[in-house]
């Protein structure tokens, strides 16, 4: 083990932050987009064009259950998505 001296020590880089409205409100957007992404994949797309396209055929009721339950799974969490998408950034 090896012991430092204070007075021998470099000081540590302090790292600069800013906490103004405007960059909170950045911060904030980018962490709903973020959620966002999480909820919101390709996979969900697929579904809903195979459900609502214009190429929208008839299912068979393997393949319309296999899609109800991806959407029921993911539907919780676009809820919770939108619900932090339209509440608004809390103010001081």
């Amino acid at each position: 083990m090896t012991a430092v001296a204070y007075e021998t020590a470099s000081p540590l880089p302090v790292a600069m932050f800013a906490n103004d409205d405007a960059t909170a409100c950045r911060v904030d957007l980018g962490l709903r987009r973020f959620l966002a992404s999480d909820a919101v994949t390709t996979d969900l797309y697929d579904d809903l064009e195979t459900v609502l396209g214009e190429d929208a055929a008839r299912l068979s009721p393997e393949d319309s259950e296999v899609i109800a339950h991806r959407l029921r799974d993911v539907a919780p969490t676009l809820k919770d998505v939108v619900e932090r998408l339209l509440k608004p950034y809390p103010r001081k």
